[in-house]
């Protein structure tokens, strides 16, 4: 998880080697639109360049977003990839077939998302699902959310998709992530999941 702030994380995230995974995850094909939620250096958008029709790149960090810009027209790909410097809240993203984001959520992202993006969309996250959106398919840290997204009921039932198990609790999930991103990152995911379930079962 990575906070959308100034110090929010490394924008080399994603490795080169894992950008295949998730091509593969999300089906990626020729004719796909794939946007990259928080960019960074933009080599996630390069190397899907060359599996889709075309590549938008969001990123709100000025000086980042500038090496990014760099780096695609070092690649030679100015013509199919482009990079905005924008927060993706406000970024047009209606067209997009696929999404992929490692940007930890806000509590409005989700209804952002739902709200914009296309039935039939595909959204990669790194690390951890759109919270409380129950994914579709997981291969190892990342996950698959096809719009229209499933709604979890609780906790855990959210846990149990995540987990990928029958067995799956909130309570172990959160034991999970706490290792990995420390309780206080765990505390805010917590805040955001409870906001949104009570939400969900007030409409």
């Amino acid at each position: 998880m990575v906070r959308r702030s100034e110090s929010r994380g490394d924008p080399k995230a994603t490795k080169p080697a894992e950008v295949s995974r998730i091509l593969r995850l999300a089906k990626a094909n020729r004719n796909d639109v794939f946007y990259d939620l928080g960019c960074g250096h933009g080599c996630v958008c390069i190397i899907a360049a060359k599996k889709v029709k075309r590549v938008v790149g969001i990123e709100d960090h000025i000086a980042t977003y500038k090496e990014a810009v760099k780096a695609v027209k070092k690649a030679g790909l100015q013509d199919k990839v482009k990079i905005r410097n924008c927060d993706f809240m406000t970024a047009k993203i209606g067209n997009a077939t696929i999404l992929y984001s490692t940007v930890y959520e806000d509590h409005k992202d989700i209804y952002h998302f739902e709200r914009v993006l296309k039935n039939g969309s595909r959204f990669v996250s790194a690390g951890i699902p759109l919270i409380g959106i129950k994914p579709n398919k997981v291969d190892g840290t990342f996950y698959l959310m096809r719009m229209p997204f499933k709604r979890a009921t609780s906790e855990d039932d959210w846990a149990k998709s995540v987990l990928g198990t029958k067995n799956g609790t909130a309570t172990k999930l959160f034991k999970k992530y706490r290792k990995w991103y420390g309780r206080q990152s765990v505390k805010d995911l917590r805040k955001i999941l409870a906001r949104r379930l009570k939400t969900w079962q007030n409409n």
